[in-house]
């Protein structure tokens, strides 16, 4: 009874001041929301579990390879089958990677992602068709008969209409027919967590000549599920054991890394099945530092809602005592105070839920389109027990100090509704005062982290990757993986000579990767008269590009000349190199006319030029030696055109993309767009973060703003009598300002001196994550306290111009 009449009381009272009632709900929304949207972030990225699958708790993913190298998940598939025969932990292990496949479907081809996987894929991860069945041993490609697939449910609802016979149809992928045996469930979405879901599952291909056979081809991840008592560490310590004897069997392929050259290769057993242990580190980082932030804007807001407690208590001071007086204990009238906060923080709670509701709506904008489709920002009962266990948390927080200064007044001024007698900022650093510091300092912590966030997206942005991105366009396309090297490359000549025709269009060529939109190919590299160190890692990043790509990306010679027209296959193998590599493995020797060799088998390759070294996975990347080997010498089915425009670039699109469609209708076009743009998205966490934390900063900004002017308000109400007798005495206008002014700026400056500090100390943290900027940058610090120092003067500004109005006379009858 007692709970339900101070619950009625609360609410009686919430609805008695609307005014406060409303100040109060926004300020916690806010605090609330932003550490509610956060933390749905947080959810999609590592707690929700695998949809669609049997028991997610048990399964586990295998990691071997060296991550310094940065391959996500690398293992072979004979590294596999030793995990699979040699241990007794798993009740399966499955493999899987990426397959990229042309669909036909009528005159028109698409590029469509799917899955290479083992057959026993489904069955380890306890995934029952919705249609037909799933893979199974016999499935196994051994090159006979049709290939089969398993399709996704919104592949059949999307491209086979829904069709209830769509088992037993066929598709042609890459120029072949594959037979459909199943259908997915619809609540299957796969193993990894971002990237395009697929679109279907087909049998690892195994055949010999496949490459699958060799140790060091490593490509796969491995997934299996736990038998039951046996846990990930029982798991690991296995798998460490079979890969202890596979590095003294075959010591070149599984022992040693650069940092570890005489030790097996790392293996790790991680029940996160979803993220490999690279970019763990990298999720728990951003995560954790979102986290903080809001954490930090949820700190300010209940110090603004204490604030508005402890002028709300000063209002009923002769309640609080007459009901004191009356013999109500202490302890009832905290309950009683502290059941008013807690109705005030769930109802702040929900309101913070419904801003999380829209801004979950508008994460995934931060992501490009094919990764924010395999995440799910939906909110599910952790996300709302996250939010009402921090509404109640909050509650008590910004409650509790109010109450219990609030029931310890003196009784008999506070009975005589007497106020009490107030002094300068530094004779009595009230509560109220120090909630208004630490507001303060909070604030500027949030935005110098969100200062060097923009400063460091702004370097990234306009940083040199040792290319010309601006007005080039590009468009990615897979031949039939069965194309003879003689036909795909006379349509690529075709390809390159139509488009250079097109008007506005300065120069085309081609190249496998493009730098900097994610992926890579590395190979191992013999150098003519170079001795590696003993497990040194000569595994070296490759490109194949066709002539004129140097040209059209304007990378500049140091030395040397570019691919032509008569580097073919027939002709004596040649390669270009970065200065990077020509330092690190022929310091001190011209690198033109030196050869290596991609494998002991291989010819030798002759350096005919020398590029300036460039960025080519990521921009925080340290220089790293490159080779470029001509298209012309090496086909590929996957190539990207790149072509360097003389005016707009969007409308150069329009022109390529219908003269590559005229050339071969069958040729799936994908990721057509200007270079420029498909840079920009690669920034994506980096935008995020420095979006995300401005929102955050200026937030943080406006409520200690507010409660910095509420406390200044509350002190001019209090000292009404006190400056009307100034005035009364002979004080001007400027005077009364300064007192004002100087006191509200006082706990401005102290809570910027605390706040230096403690972004000093706290944003070395976040080297890591900052580009071309030093943490504890001197402008972006002062230029941020110099901002927020002149958001308080204008917060203190108001009321002290208001106490300069005063009427001396009215002043001096005021109580």
């Amino acid at each position: 009874m007692g709970t339900l009449h101070d619950m009625r009381y609360a609410l009686r009272m919430m609805a008695k001041k609307p005014s406060f009632t409303v100040v109060a709900i926004i300020a916690l929304a806010l605090g609330i929301g932003a550490n509610t949207t956060i933390f749905s972030f947080i959810n999609a990225l590592l707690l929700r579990p695998l949809s669609g699958v049997e028991d997610p708790s048990t399964l586990v993913a295998v990691y071997t390879s060296d991550y310094s190298s940065g391959v996500y998940g690398a293992s072979s598939y004979p590294d596999y089958l030793d995990f699979r025969d040699q241990t007794d932990v798993f009740n399966g292990l499955a493999a899987y990677d990426d397959a990229t496949s042309s669909l036909t479907m009528g005159d028109l081809a698409e590029r469509v992602r799917g899955l290479n996987v083992t057959p026993n894929y489904f069955s380890v991860l306890g995934v029952k068709p919705a249609q037909g069945r799933t893979l199974d041993a016999a499935d196994e490609r051994t090159g006979a008969g049709l290939p089969v697939i398993v399709v996704s449910h919104e592949f059949w609802l999307s491209r086979l209409g829904s069709d209830p016979g769509a088992v037993g149809r066929t598709l042609t992928l890459d120029g072949r027919e594959h037979t459909i045996v199943g259908v997915a469930p619809e609540d299957f979405k796969g193993t990894r967590l971002g990237g395009a879901r697929a679109a279907y599952w087909r049998p690892l291909d195994i055949t010999p000549g496949s490459g699958r056979e060799r140790r060091g081809n490593r490509g796969l991840d491995i997934i299996g599920r736990l038998k039951p008592g046996v846990d990930a560490a029982q798991a690991q310590a296995q798998v460490a054991s079979v890969m202890a004897r596979l590095a003294q069997s075959y010591p070149e392929s599984n022992l040693g890394t650069l940092e570890r050259p005489n030790e097996p290769r790392p293996v790790v057993v991680s029940p996160e099945t979803r993220v490999g242990p690279r970019q763990q580190k990298a999720v728990r980082a951003v995560s954790a530092l979102l986290l903080a932030v809001v954490v930090l804007v949820l700190l300010i807001a209940c110090a603004n809602v204490a604030n508005l407690q402890l002028a709300r208590a000063s209002a009923r001071r002769r309640e609080i005592a007459i009901r004191l007086a009356l013999g109500a204990s202490r302890w009832r009238l905290v309950r009683q105070l502290l059941t008013e906060s807690l109705c005030l923080a769930v109802a702040g709670g929900v309101a913070g839920l419904m801003i999380a509701l829209w801004t979950a709506d508008m994460l995934p904008s931060f992501f490009p389109a094919d990764d924010a489709v395999a995440l799910d920002f939906s909110l599910d009962w952790r996300v709302l027990a996250f939010t009402l266990a921090l509404a109640l948390v909050s509650g008590l927080l910004f409650g509790l100090a109010p109450a219990l200064q609030a029931t310890r007044p003196d009784l008999v001024p506070a009975l005589k509704d007497e106020a009490g007698a107030q002094g300068g900022v530094l004779r009595r650093l009230s509560l109220r005062n120090v909630l208004v510091i630490v507001q303060v300092a909070l604030s500027l912590v949030l935005l110098i982290g969100a200062g060097l966030f923009l400063r460091s997206l702004r370097q990234m942005t306009t940083a040199d990757p040792g290319f010309n991105p601006e007005g080039v366009v590009v468009a990615r396309f897979e031949l039939d993986d069965k194309t003879a090297a003689e036909r795909g490359q006379e349509l690529y000549k075709q390809m390159r000579e139509r488009v250079a025709a097109l008007p506005g269009i300065r120069s085309v060529s081609m190249t496998r990767i493009v730098p900097l939109t994610g992926g890579g190919q590395r190979r191992s590299i013999i150098i003519e008269g170079y001795e590696p160190q003993p497990n040194e890692d000569t595994e070296l990043n490759t490109n194949v590009v066709a002539s004129g790509y140097f040209a059209t990306m304007q990378i500049p010679f140091v030395q040397g000349r570019d691919f032509n027209e008569r580097d073919t296959k027939g002709s004596p193998g040649v390669v270009v190199v970065n200065d990077e590599f020509a330092r690190r493995y022929l310091a001190g020797q011209d690198p033109v006319g030196k050869r290596l060799r991609t494998d002991s088998e291989s010819p030798w390759l002759e350096i005919v030029g020398v590029v300036r070294t460039g960025k080519y996975r990521n921009l925080r990347e340290a220089p790293l030696p490159f080779i470029y080997i001509p298209l012309g010498q090496e086909f590929q089915t996957g190539m990207a055109l790149v072509a360097r425009t003389d005016g707009d670039p969007q409308v150069a699109l329009a022109g390529l993309r219908a003269e590559l469609r005229a050339i071969d209708k069958q040729i799936p076009l994908f990721g057509v767009g200007t270079l420029s743009e498909q840079l920009a998205s690669s920034l994506t966490t980096d935008r995020m973060i420095a979006v995300l934390l401005s929102v955050f900063g200026g937030a943080a900004m406006l409520l200690a703003a507010v409660g910095l002017y509420g406390v200044m308000s509350y002190a001019v109400a209090q000292r009404t009598h006190e400056i009307g007798v100034r005035m009364a005495l002979g004080a001007q206008t400027r005077d009364i300002l300064r007192l004002v002014v100087g006191q509200g700026m006082m706990l401005a400056l102290i809570g910027v001196g605390l706040g230096l500090v403690a972004a000093f100390g706290l944003t070395r943290l976040l080297s890591s994550l900052l580009y071309g900027i030093s943490a504890t940058d001197s402008a972006t610090f002062a230029a941020i306290s110099l901002l927020l120092a002149t958001v308080a003067l204008l917060a203190c500004y108001i009321p002290a111009r208001r106490a300069a109005k005063v009427d001396p006379m009215t002043a001096l009858r005021y109580e």
